[in-house]
């Protein structure tokens, strides 16, 4: 059973979850202590103060988030899309569709195997390569531009040093990999990272892409490894792309 991690003053939300393993938990404290840790998704209430911030601060935990907003709040949800959330819904939404969208980003982030990259204190990346596969959807790992990419644990390493994406991060990270240096079309970045239920928005996925950029290369404004290409979608530059 999925299990969901509600940061809320509101406890009649749990009414509308009755098919979830539904926890009502305070935020993550300061001194390292976070009860959203075995979560599959934190439900956020964003109606309360100071919810940008902590949303923030999920994406670099690597926390699927979905922000619960007021119909009349009177932030835009791009905001919080922005900060990293995987989706904003109204507080109005039907139980049905709000149900169908957390499972949808469950789908999406998938909890990664134990120990994840953010409780890892040390790790040999020495691992022996071989040429790209022809199916590059069967491989685990992807080696370039002194980056792995671990699929398997939903892991970016840049050499011995961890890089903490989001999931939504990590799954662009990963159909780029698997298509690198082709152009991956708007529409098949959002049809592989968000499905048919999920954002699909030019904008929303600018946004992503712009968090990517801001982790993996050394001058974001310029990116040289995730690149734009002009009215068709983005590419993954590379000279050499490595599976193991």
């Amino acid at each position: 059973m999925i299990q969901i991690a509600v940061i809320s003053s509101d406890e009649s939300l749990a009414r509308s979850l009755p098919d979830f393993d539904v926890r009502f938990v305070e935020p993550p404290r300061s001194n390292g202590q976070d009860p959203t840790r075995d979560a599959d998704v934190v439900l956020l209430d964003v109606r309360d103060p100071g919810r940008v911030g902590l949303i923030a601060e999920f994406a670099r935990r690597g926390r699927a988030v979905v922000a619960l907003r007021g119909r009349s709040h009177h932030e835009s949800p791009l905001r919080y899309l922005d900060a990293g959330a995987d989706d904003c819904v109204s507080i109005e939404v039907a139980p049905a569709e709000l149900a169908a969208r957390i499972r949808a980003v469950v789908r999406r982030n998938p909890r990664p195997a134990e120990p994840s990259v953010f409780e890892a204190t040390e790790r040999s990346l020495e691992n022996s390569f071989r040429e790209f596969p022809d199916d590059p959807l069967g491989a685990e790992e992807y080696h370039f531009a002194e980056l792995s990419v671990l699929t398997g644990r939903h892991e970016v390493w840049r050499g011995d040093d961890p890089i903490n994406l989001t999931p939504t991060e990590f799954s662009l990270l990963t159909e780029l990999a698997q298509h690198a240096n082709q152009v991956v079309s708007h529409r098949k970045l959002t049809a592989a990272v968000w499905g048919a239920e999920g954002l699909t928005s030019r904008r929303h996925l600018r946004v992503h892409i712009r968090h990517l950029r801001e982790k993996l290369e050394e001058e974001p404004g310029s990116p040289v490894l995730v690149v734009t290409e002009k009215g068709q979608g983005y590419r993954l530059c590379v000279t050499e792309v490595k599976a193991a």
